[in-house]
């Protein structure tokens, strides 16, 4: 039986949070309630798993208070394969479900809101023309190296947060910096202005990490998007005992 793992992040510009929780359902089942399990830059997030004897393409889900005294439109959320998890933003008021936090700041719901979040979206050729990469992306493990390589063309810096084991309380075990590249070309297979990347000499097996992305007011940890492989609770990317190889990064 696949399991569908959705990642909620929400967003309440009272930042009333304390009394809110999701409610879950899917297609021929009976809903259910889900509690979220963490504070983060955006507000309250939560994993949402949904279990299918079939393939799934869409589930639904509610923002509502304990009490059902309030409670969001019903979101229906679109799903990415039952290997990967699905990341989702959501805000108070707001009926849009989004699937970016570049595009979900940029909401009039957002207590912070940033306008220009998402300009490169909108002014998708000067940005592509200038910092487009196409190339491989991801982490690159050997049992004596691993190399790391983001796209982030927005972030003021980056950091790769490695922690001493996959399990969901593990502690941090190291911390390194990302450099970005500074060679812009209209060739985007030499373009590597938007790209962060860094490596360390160590056996990373068994170990998990996260990037740490750095803006200029605020910072937040975020998994690999490169990655196949996530922890229990999908918010960091973990190395099993085999190697990969080069064939197996992935390309943008």
């Amino acid at each position: 039986m696949p399991d569908y793992q959705v990642l909620v992040h929400y967003h309440n510009p009272t930042d009333d949070y304390l009394s809110y929780n999701i409610w879950q359902w899917q297609e021929n089942q009976i809903g259910k309630e889900t509690s979220f399990s963490n504070f983060d830059y955006f507000g309250r997030s939560g994993l949402v798993t949904y279990q299918s004897e079939t393939n799934l393409d869409y589930v639904h889900l509610i923002i509502k208070k304990a009490d059902w005294s309030s409670q969001t439109i019903d979101y229906t959320i679109r799903l990415l394969p039952a290997h990967l998890v699905t990341e989702v933003w959501i805000l108070e008021g707001d009926h849009q479900v989004y699937y970016s936090r570049q595009a979900a700041v940029t909401s009039h719901y957002y207590k912070y809101r940033d306008p220009h979040a998402f300009d490169m979206a909108v002014s998708s050729k000067e940005f592509d023309r200038y910092w487009g990469y196409q190339g491989s992306l991801g982490s690159f493990y050997q049992a004596y190296k691993t190399e790391f390589k983001l796209w982030a063309p927005t972030a003021k810096a980056v950091e790769v947060v490695i922690y001493k084991d996959a399990s969901t309380q593990a502690d941090i075990w190291k911390t390194i910096s990302l450099k970005r590249g500074r060679d812009f070309s209209t060739d985007h297979t030499k373009n590597t202005i938007g790209v962060w990347q860094g490596s360390i000499s160590e056996d990373l097996a068994k170990r998990a990490y996260q990037y740490r992305v750095i803006f200029d007011h605020e910072e937040y940890l975020t998994r690999d998007p490169y990655s196949l492989a996530t922890s229990p609770d999908g918010k960091t990317n973990s190395y099993c005992d085999s190697p990969r190889t080069k064939s197996t990064w992935i390309s943008s």
